[in-house]
């Protein structure tokens, strides 16, 4: 344009940034250019090109006003409201609460077209990070599906630990954010601008995960970070067991940042079921199909074994009382854990132990007791090493130990309830 026709701008207004405001509300076509169209005349507004020239460069702070304006612009609706009745300018204003969200109050005059004047939304807290109590996924394929809300500057913790086939599965991905420098990124590191995700994405050489696009959303599994997209399925890398999973925004300093973005994630268990046997002893025999051998060890003249009820199997006279019995075991089974319920009564017990072991192991795990009556037993729980051996034929046996062994003694040493826990195939005794 020639000095002789410049180009038209708005005339400023004589109050910048009045306490008063009014509300209007417009229908807009639902059609991406017009919506673009329309953003874009009111993003035009927030330039300060598009005023008067002043000594005092008033243009700047009326476009900052009207930025303000253009961060808060929202889509609305304007359904009808049942028995909303209708009022004429001047009289008193109609106040609902928004059907879609009753957290925001909305004004009429009319019933019919209404304006946002309160957000309560935005003061209240959620549960955004579930915690203890949580539901698990059970083994086997097991699913639970969780919810998150992650704001920027914050980290988001899957309320479940993960391992190695697992698979976590993100939808419904929604929001935006702010890396503290001013630039808003939608949930795939693409500019967020005129409500709309646009433009190429960039990379930061210091995000966590420098080779995805910066202000993206990530999950780091144990040590390790990964790009999640929406509809990303994730399946949990071999070595990991038990860890955790945070999901955050591709950003090295999370402290300067604002927005959040809200998603889901369904996690599917995929270990195995685990199985468990159980021989009970405490209040009837053995039956003949789950029957252990019984023995002693270290005792003065052979007694016979006895059961005992309400207790098991043992001796009434030794200071070695032990149940063996032979498994079949198949390629793909493991023994995780053996649980052993023992008694001992009488007088001279000394330091008590209950003790489990297995073919091929060479120590024998055991817990010691005080010397103290013991008449509604006590647990001895095998944990953490797993059996895994070829199929075959394997023992297992479970013993009351006493380091006391003077002969007669008058006390019993005894084991009611055997139980053992595993996964893959179950063994099945020999």
């Amino acid at each position: 344009m020639s000095k002789a026709k410049p180009i038209a701008r708005y005339t400023l207004p004589d109050v910048v940034n009045p306490a008063k405001t009014i509300c209007y509300q417009i229908e807009v076509p639902d059609n991406l250019f017009h919506r673009a169209a329309f953003f874009g005349q009111i993003y035009k507004l927030a330039s300060a090109v598009a005023w008067d020239n002043d000594a005092s460069h008033t243009a700047l702070d009326v476009a900052a006003v009207w930025w303000d304006i253009f961060n808060n612009i929202k889509e609305c609706s304007t359904p009808q409201t049942s028995g909303a009745g209708g009022a004429d300018e001047g009289m008193e204003l109609l106040i609902r609460q928004n059907p879609d969200n009753p957290c925001i109050l909305e004004t009429s005059i009319n019933g019919t077209d209404w304006c946002a004047f309160a957000d309560f939304s935005k003061c209240v807290g959620g549960p955004s990070q579930p915690g203890s109590g949580s539901p698990q996924p059970t083994p086997g394929g097991g699913q639970v599906c969780y919810h998150a809300t992650l704001s920027a500057n914050e980290q988001w913790l899957l309320p479940t630990p993960v391992n190695t086939g697992d698979t976590l599965v993100i939808s419904n991905v929604q929001g935006a954010w702010a890396d503290g420098s001013g630039s808003w990124y939608c949930p795939n590191g693409q500019n967020f601008v005129l409500f709309l995700c646009a433009g190429a994405t960039v990379t930061g050489p210091s995000d966590p995960l420098n080779t995805q696009p910066h202000g993206s959303l990530i999950a780091k599994i144990d040590t390790t970070w990964n790009e999640v997209g929406n509809g990303a399925t994730l399946t949990v890398p071999s070595g990991v067991v038990n860890k955790t999973v945070t999901f955050q925004m591709n950003d090295p300093s999370l402290s300067d940042n604002s927005g959040q973005l809200t998603f889901d994630v369904c996690v599917t268990n995929n270990q195995s079921a685990e199985w468990v046997r159980v021989f009970d002893a405490q209040l009837t025999p053995f039956t003949d199909e789950s029957s252990w051998t019984i023995a002693q060890t270290h005792q003065g003249p052979t007694p016979a074994g006895n059961w005992v009820s309400g207790k098991g199997y043992g001796y009434a006279a030794v200071y070695i009382s032990r149940l063996t019995r032979s498994f079949n075991w198949f390629s793909d089974t493991t023994v995780n854990k053996i649980r052993v319920k023992c008694y001992w009564d009488g007088a001279g017990v000394s330091n008590p132990e209950c003790s489990v072991d297995c073919e091929s192991f060479a120590a024998t795990l055991n817990t010691a007791h005080p010397d103290t009556n013991e008449p509604t037993g006590f647990w001895f729980e095998f944990d953490g090493l797993a059996y895994n051996w070829h199929s075959g034929t394997h023992w297992i046996y479970a013993q009351m130990v006493s380091s006391f062994s003077d002969y007669p003694a008058v006390y019993g040493l005894e084991i009611g309830r055997i139980e053992i826990y595993g996964t893959g195939t179950p063994i099945t005794p020999a």
